[in-house]
């Protein structure tokens, strides 16, 4: 008898949870679906539906892991949780249906509603300002770029560490001159893991259009040196968090970014052109709590 009582208990649970998260999203969130809902996206039915997935995941897995006996008693059906949609699923949904057609500046309605749907679907605290400084553009095309020079007298070889790096970079090749900030290091002795991750993870933006430039170039300029930034492809949702550490590419490219070639590969940009749409925003991270590389996980918080 105790065995039957053993699944409605657990149901009962799911289901409570499921409210819950589902009252707090919707309160939380009120003005941003508003405007999606202006925009043809109807979350008032897909938050529920995610909320209840992530309820069902969430909770299965606490209770399975707090009692043996349920776990050892449960059907093989109801054995594994099922797969949560992932960040990049959910990006890849909303943003293309928010962004403008052109990449053109976005309205602040705009701008508010990306943060928002970032920092609860990857747990960035993104930011299209920060600290006063912006950038000319959030949205628009990046290109891919070579390899930087890290200090005096590198080349490529000291980029590629495997055969798996050597295939998927090698041609991209490395620049003949230094980044708009110079060598990463001084030497290759005195090259840190922090030094060589910035260089594998950089992006190249056109600081000389920023609004700060004309106010004051040098403090823009020592401003914008290895700033942290997420770089998201709206059309898969993919996502990396890099730093600034090139100016460019110029105004007459039709490109507004550039990328490493690792950036480029972990967008899913690194066919074809080697070009694409993305979205660019400063990381607040004054703790440097957030790495550097692809973002594959989520972590939603909905307290």
């Amino acid at each position: 008898m105790k065995k039957n009582l053993v699944f409605p208990k657990i149901h009962k649970k799911l289901k409570q949870r499921n409210k819950e998260i589902i009252t707090a999203f919707k309160t939380k969130h009120k003005e941003s679906l508003a405007y999606l809902k202006k925009k043809g996206i109807d979350l008032s039915r897909a938050t529920s539906v995610s909320a209840q997935t992530l309820a069902l995941g969430v909770a299965t897995s606490t209770l399975l892991m707090s009692s043996p006996v349920i776990a050892k008693n449960l059907p093989s059906t109801l054995a594994h949780v099922k797969e949560l949609p992932s960040a990049a699923q959910i990006l890849k949904e909303a943003l293309p249906k928010i962004l403008p057609e052109d990449y053109q500046h976005l309205s602040k309605e705009e701008e508010t509603t990306i943060e928002a749907i970032v920092k609860n679907n990857l747990g960035v605290d993104a930011k299209v300002e920060l600290a006063g400084y912006r950038l000319n553009k959030n949205w628009g095309l990046i290109g891919a770029e070579q390899h930087l020079l890290m200090f005096p007298g590198d080349n490529l070889t000291n980029h590629l560490t495997g055969l798996g790096e050597r295939l998927l970079y090698s041609s991209s090749g490395i620049a003949p001159h230094r980044g708009a900030w110079g060598y990463f290091s001084t030497s290759k002795a005195a090259l840190t893991a922090a030094d060589i991750t910035r260089e594998k993870y950089y992006v190249a933006v056109q600081t000389f259009l920023s609004p700060n430039w004309h106010l004051n170039m040098q403090e823009t300029s020592k401003w914008f040196k290895y700033r942290k930034v997420i770089v998201i492809n709206p059309n898969n949702g993919y996502s990396v968090v890099a730093v600034v550490a090139d100016a460019g590419p110029a105004v007459y490219t039709g490109k507004t970014f550039g990328g490493s070639p690792e950036v480029i590969h972990y967008l899913g940009l690194s066919t074809g052109g080697r070009k694409g749409e993305v979205i660019i925003l400063f990381v607040d991270d004054p703790n440097d709590q957030i790495p550097l590389g692809p973002i594959d996980k989520v972590y939603v918080n909905f307290s």
